[in-house]
């Protein structure tokens, strides 16, 4: 069967559904509450007459909308309803016609209406667990009925998490948006589009009124989005960056994603090839194992809450959406939001969407567990390879009649039909079968599922792309050097956690961004051009036909050719320290915990670990790596790893090198701030914690504030930001103080005072603390020497006039004559063993001298080294 049979549950809005999701999936359905109707007879009307209310609640059938009204500003609503007894079976309703037949004639949609059974209670106190809830003998009572006061306590606390986890400044502070120009509007709240101010992101703002705040489903979905973005979140999640308190509404900061659902992608585009296929749902696949992970099941999975982020199928990747039903099935002690007493999760029985739900949650013999989700993400890949449902492939059946068979041992999906599904590869149909294997333990997990060939694009076809394996083939031709500019900007991007790119890169996988900064006409394709960096007419010298392109499924796939995807579980240790190491990483989704010399610190998305080893002349592993929640990686081999090097500008090694030398400092600043004996001290703006001349033997460790080290009558050298220290000079050399510290922060500045003896002790315990704060004191009085001779502060925004200064004869380096004149212009009882100490600390490639790539990237470099110093 080819693509132009297509599902169709929610079709085409006449082409005025423009709306970007801002966590509008299901018709800005997220986050939303439950309001009681009237009256049966009103609902009634509304239903056959008005514009399509998603997000009310009918009395008389004891049901549960779980949505919202949505329309675009200034327009007529986006959904009109038909008859209320409209069943799923309409909403699955196969396209035969040509593609034109899938976008015309659709000027009323079919709004999807997810109903559930609830119990008859107070209807302002809904309780989704109860709506899914199965007969008594399968559930707590506490559980299956929630009475009033059961209510109360989940909605304080809900309403506490959203205290505590909230933005203390205002959103106008932070967000440029105009209140007058809504781009979504639902019956509980107003969307709009909103710039940050920092960085310059469009964001999804969403105002949602604190009297609907009852609703356990806008409980339920912030609950899972604080959980989420307290554990890091992940690329392939819609996330919820922040959230404000503003007066009688919360205002939540969530992803503006334009690309709509995957469910319009099928009817626009037809199905999909094995090859996109096998993308799309690696990356859901790869949600789904985070998600898991941390112990929480989607419960809801269907094409219309996987979104993508562009209308075009060439670039665009996934973002599964909407948490309102997610159900908590692990206890996680480290989190706010699940409880602290390791008690077992009440089960949850039952199906949100039936269409898309396994047997055993149809049925209710078994509670809500993530092989749900992994059924759910079958019926998802069996759609998007035929363009119809398993369970109605004529799109005529009734809602009825779709359960039964879903229920029904006997009914078997037409998986070996030729027509339906003649022209799926094998792969394909066995990776499909293991995702809908009846028996929830013998159903695919998302680790085993991302392991499967098929998915890792070793066995997808690309039929319905004509030629794309040729094209791929002849961008062969390239693939080493796109191989070599991903690593480098891997690399490169991992120093700017302060930038303006910062929020992008936390929220964007690393292929998403490197392909993208590939795409020069960001048209979702990359062209020969894009990757020799020359004009056309040369292109086409080297290229036969004028060059090949790829789309992004090509360009991970090239990637994936020497470069490793490994996934790891939450607690699975990667490396310990001391351990042989022969590859790097990249961190596509995750957060990994680094473990040495009694620290940790945590790396997230879009970061890199393991390059120490490949760097040591033993390849010896300096710290252990534990995952902290399920984690995607790119593995690096070390010959690969090499070879990138070799190809790229001698600045990506600096970066390494110096990258490397971070981390260590910071690893010893970690130390320094868990000795015993720290003494704490405050002080006010423009006061002194020490000044030039003073006899001392205190170091520091500033806690708030901002303190600059200065010289030659108040230049500045550096700035001291929290958690670094200052002092060290005449701790470390027993001399007199060589500059003043002044703090210069209008709230004043608090600092941590450890003792010399004790800061001694601690080196001599420790070679690696010793020789990271030695190296930092040395780099310091480079830099104090370079005041003291220019007479005016260090100049960050111009490292060529530093270098010159210390390169008085122009030599075009630093080596042992120019830098010892330097430093004892400085203090002339510097000595040599010291100006090789200086040498060395700014040399990393080990030549002997210093050339002035080496002395930027070592004293001002990236914002990170800059803010070590």
């Amino acid at each position: 069967m080819s693509g132009n049979r297509l599902i169709s549950r929610i079709p085409k809005l006449g082409g005025t559904r423009q709306l970007p999701y801002a966590v509008l999936a299901v018709a800005a359905t997220s986050i939303v509450g439950i309001l009681a109707s009237k009256n049966n007879n009103a609902q009634k009307r509304e239903e056959e007459e008005s514009p399509c209310l998603i997000g009310h609640q009918s009395e008389g059938k004891n049901t549960v909308d779980l949505g919202e009204r949505t329309k675009t500003s200034g327009s007529t609503p986006l959904c009109k309803t038909t008859n209320s007894n409209l069943s799923a079976s309409r909403h699955l309703k196969v396209i035969k016609n040509s593609m034109a037949a899938a976008t015309t004639g659709m000027d009323t949609c079919l709004c999807e209406r997810r109903t559930q059974q609830v119990p008859k209670n107070d209807p302002d106190n809904f309780d989704f667990n109860a709506a899914l809830g199965s007969p008594k003998s399968k559930r707590p009572q506490s559980v299956l009925t929630q009475d009033k006061t059961t209510a109360l306590v989940r909605k304080h606390r809900t309403l506490r998490l959203l205290d505590k986890y909230k933005t203390q400044s205002s959103v106008d502070s932070k967000y440029e948006w105009d209140k007058e120009k809504m781009i979504g509007e639902g019956a509980y709240s107003k969307v709009y589009r909103a710039v940050s101010k920092e960085d310059g992101e469009v964001v999804a703002l969403k105002n949602i009124s604190k009297k609907y705040t009852d609703s356990q489903y806008f409980q339920q979905e912030v609950e899972a989005m604080l959980y989420i973005q307290e554990k890091g979140g992940h690329p392939h999640l819609i996330s919820l960056h922040e959230h404000f308190e503003d007066g009688n509404s919360y205002i939540l900061i969530l992803d503006f994603i334009q690309g709509g659902e995957l469910f319009d992608h099928l009817i626009e585009m037809g199905a999909y090839s094995e090859m996109d296929a096998s993308r799309i749902v690696r990356e859901v696949a790869s949600a789904l194992l985070y998600l898991h992970g941390i112990g929480l099941v989607h419960a809801d999975l269907k094409p219309e809450n996987v979104l993508l982020t562009t209308t075009r199928r060439g670039d665009s990747v996934v973002k599964v959406a909407d948490f309102g039903t997610a159900v908590f099935v692990g206890n996680d002690t480290g989190t706010t939001v699940t409880n602290k007493k390791k008690l077992k999760p009440e089960p949850v029985y039952g199906a949100p969407t039936p269409a898309y739900s396994p047997p055993e949650s149809v049925l209710r013999t078994e509670p809500i567990q993530p092989s749900m989700d992994m059924w759910s993400l079958g019926v998802i890949l069996f759609i998007m390879l035929t363009g119809c449902h398993p369970y109605d492939v004529s799109g005529e059946s009734t809602d009825e009649e779709i359960e039964a068979r879903i229920k029904s041992t006997k009914y078997r999906i037409p998986i070996n039909d030729r027509e339906i599904a003649g022209h799926l590869s094998k792969s394909a149909k066995d990776l499909i079968t293991k995702l809908m294997n009846r028996d929830p333990k013998k159903r695919l997990t998302a680790y085993q599922m991302l392991q499967h060939p098929w998915v890792r694009g070793e066995t997808a076809t690309t039929a319905i792309i004509q030629g794309s394996d040729q094209r791929l083939s002849k961008f062969r031709v390239f693939k080493s050097r796109l191989q070599a500019k991903f690593f480098e900007n891997a690399i490169r991007w991992s120093d700017m956690s302060h930038d303006a790119d910062a929020n992008a890169k936390r929220k964007t996988s690393l292929i998403e961004r490197s392909f993208k900064a590939f795409d020069s006409d960001k048209d979702g394709h990359v062209y020969a051009k894009d990757v020799l960096g020359t004009d056309e007419d040369n292109i086409e010298e080297i290229v036969e036909g004028g060059g090949p392109t790829i789309n992004i499924s090509d360009y991970e796939n090239l990637l994936s050719e020497n470069m490793e995807n490994k996934y790891f579980a939450a607690g699975h240790t990667i490396y310990e320290e001391g351990d042989e190491g022969h590859a790097m990483y990249f961190l596509e989704s995750g957060a990994v915990e680094v473990i040495a010399d009694g620290t940790r610190a945590v790396r997230t998305s879009g970061d890199f670990f393991g390059e120490g080893a490949l760097l040591h002349p033993r390849n010896v592993r300096s710290a252990t790596l534990r995952c902290l929640t399920p984690v995607h990686a790119l593995k690096i081999s070390q010959e690969y790893f090499e070879k990138y090097i070799a190809s790229s500008s001698s600045g990506l090694y600096l970066t390494l090198k110096e990258k490397d030398k971070i981390r260590k400092r910071n690893r010893a600043k970690t130390i320094l701030r868990m000795q015993a004996g720290l003494k704490t001290a405050a002080k006010p703006c423009k006061s002194k914690f020490y000044v030039e001349g003073d006899h001392g033997d205190t170091m520091w460790i500033l806690e708030k504030g901002k303190v600059d080290i200065q010289v030659a009558g108040g230049k500045a050298v550096f700035s001291v930001y929290p958690g670094n220290i200052f002092g060290e000079h005449a701790v470390i050399t027993g001399n007199s103080r060589n500059c003043d510290a002044v703090c210069v922060s209008k709230e004043g500045c608090v600092a941590q005072a450890l003792q010399g003896r004790e800061f001694r002790k601690l080196l001599a315990s420790s070679t690696s603390v010793q020789d990271s704060l030695k190296e930092l004191y040395l780099r310091r009085e480079f830099k104090k020497a370079i005041v003291m001779r220019m007479r005016k502060n260090f100049p960050y925004d111009d490292p060529e006039e530093a270098f010159a200064a210390a390169d008085e004869k122009h030599v075009g380096r630093l080596d042992k004559g120019n830098v010892s004149a330097l430093m004892r212009e400085m203090n002339p009882d510097f000595t040599d063993e010291e100006v090789e100490g200086v040498i060395h600390a700014l040399n990393l490639t080990g030549s002997g001298s210093v050339t002035f790539e080496e002395m930027k990237k070592a004293l001002i470099g990236d914002i990170r080294t800059h803010a070590s110093m």
